[in-house]
């Protein structure tokens, strides 16, 4: 179904306040990054500590398995 420009349904009303809002000075909204940018030295420091964490996990499983394996 094609809508004519003065078409009065809900989505053709909307449509036309979405770019009426997107184009007016005062009425634009704020665009926000969606991302923040963390510095590498960050990222490979939480990884290291994700990596120990995981590392001690794994000790303890596999000293609870020798444990149960030996008895």
């Amino acid at each position: 179904m094609r809508h004519e420009p003065s078409c009065s349904c809900e989505i053709c009303v909307a449509w036309r306040y979405a770019i009426l809002q997107a184009n007016h000075p005062l009425m634009g909204k704020e665009i926000k990054p969606t991302r923040i940018i963390v510095p590498v030295e960050q990222s490979i420091a939480q990884i290291a500590e994700a990596i120990d964490c995981y590392q001690a996990r794994i000790d303890s499983l596999q000293a609870e398995m020798r444990i149960l394996r030996d008895e």
